[in-house]
C-alpha cells in the first residue's frame, strides 16, 4: 500500500479538513461518507444524491460494496448539480435522473481490524471509509466503548490520524451528530475501533468525467429500470 505509518501527535490546527456534511434524518450515511472521499481528490463538494441507486432500495442504509461500486460504474453528481444535504430519508429515496460527474476509479478494502492498515490507506490515498456499530451513550467526539451489543451502524471517513495521550486515533469527518461534535470530527481511537470496527475501504483515486446530458429516452429507461426495481421489492414483500 505504502511506506509503514508513523504514529506521532499532530497539533488539532494541522488536521486535514473537508466540507462539513449534514445527512440529516436519511441512513445515507454510506454515500456521504464516499463523497467526502471522492471530494479528498478533486476538493470538490460531491453529492450523496446516488443514494437511491442502492441494492436495498426502499429499505433504509446500504453496504459498502455496493456503494463503492456505485462510484466506480455509475459515477456520483457534484452538491452544486444535486444537493443531498440536510435531508430526509422521503427525499433521498425520490427516484430521479442524475446528471453525474465525479468517479471514482478504484477501491481497495484493507484488513479493518489492523488500524494501522487505515491509516496507510489514509496516508497513501487521503481517505478511508469506515463502519462500526455503536450506541448513543458512547457516541461522543472521541466514542468510548463501554461494551453490550451495538444499537445501529455508522459510516464516516477518515482523513487523518495522530497520537492523543498515547493512543492511535483515526481523524474523521462525520455526516451526523452536530450535538457530540459540532465541528463533525470523530475521533475513533484504537480501543473503540477493536471492539466496535466492521469494515474499511478507500478508493485509489476519483476523476472528474464530462457531465452525463442524458436524453429523454435515456431518462426514461433509467426510471423505467428504478420503477420496476421497487415494484420487485413491494411484491416481494407482499408474499
Amino acid at each position: 500500500m505504502g511506506l509503514p505509518v508513523v504514529w506521532t501527535e499532530k497539533p488539532e490546527h494541522t488536521w486535514q479538513r473537508y466540507t462539513a456534511r449534514d445527512q440529516h434524518t436519511s441512513s445515507s450515511c454510506i454515500f456521504h461518507s464516499i463523497a467526502k472521499a471522492l471530494e479528498t481528490f478533486l476538493g470538490e463538494v460531491v453529492s450523496a444524491r446516488p443514494y437511491f441507486w442502492r441494492q436495498n432500495y426502499p429499505h433504509r442504509g446500504a453496504s459498502l460494496q455496493n456503494g463503492c461500486d456505485i462510484a466506480k460504474n455509475r459515477h456520483f453528481p457534484t452538491e452544486a448539480d444535486e444537493p443531498s444535504m440536510g435531508m430526509e430519508e422521503k427525499d433521498m429515496n425520490v427516484i430521479k435522473a442524475l446528471k453525474t460527474s465525479v468517479a471514482g476509479l478504484g477501491y481497495k478494502f484493507p484488513n479493518f481490524k489492523n488500524i494501522d492498515e487505515i491509516a496507510e490507506a489514509v496516508q497513501a490515498y487521503g481517505q478511508c471509509v469506515i463502519t462500526f456499530g455503536s450506541n448513543n451513550n458512547e457516541y461522543t467526539r472521541m466514542p468510548i466503548y463501554y461494551g453490550g451489543k451495538a444499537e445501529w451502524f455508522h459510516a464516516i471517513c477518515a482523513v487523518d490520524f495522530t497520537l492523543i495521550n498515547g493512543k492511535k486515533v483515526l481523524i474523521c469527518e462525520d455526516s451526523v451528530g452536530k450535538n457530540t461534535s459540532p465541528d463533525g470530527s470523530r475521533l475513533i481511537t484504537e480501543d473503540f475501533w477493536k471492539h466496535r470496527g466492521t469494515g474499511a475501504v478507500y478508493f485509489t483515486g476519483a476523476t472528474s468525467v464530462a457531465k452525463l446530458q442524458l436524453t429523454l429516452r435515456e431518462v426514461m429507461l433509467q426510471l423505467i429500470e428504478l420503477l420496476k426495481k421497487k415494484l420487485s421489492t413491494l411484491t416481494s414483500e407482499k408474499k
